[in-house]
């Protein structure tokens, strides 16, 4: 580990582990929202693409991903495709899923 982390000042490990501690809480509060509004567990991995502003088409993906893995069911995986194309305002496939629409509300 010391020698990966080498290249780094301490300043530049400060400064990424606030970045990874905002990110944690913001995934925290995304997930809460979003699991109180679709009434169902949505996994880490999809909460995680809508943190870094995936697209919708990746996003889809993902969720379809979930539904092999056994992560969602098929009927949820449609119900939340169809939530985030409403909640987020998507209109194309490839629009980004915008996290911070959903602190702006």
């Amino acid at each position: 580990m010391e020698g990966i982390l080498k290249e780094y000042t301490t300043e530049d490990i400060k400064k990424r582990k606030i970045q990874l501690e905002k990110e944690i809480q913001k995934s925290k509060v995304i997930r809460e929202i979003l699991e109180k509004y679709f009434k169902f567990e949505i996994s880490d991995y999809i909460i995680d693409d809508i943190v870094h502003n995936e697209t919708y088409r990746h996003l889809c993906f993902v969720i379809n991903l979930a539904i092999v893995n056994e992560r969602i069911s098929t009927k949820n995986a449609k119900t939340l495709k169809e939530g985030i194309k409403e909640i987020f305002s998507i209109e194309d496939d490839l629009d980004m899923v915008k996290a911070e629409l959903l602190f702006n509300e």
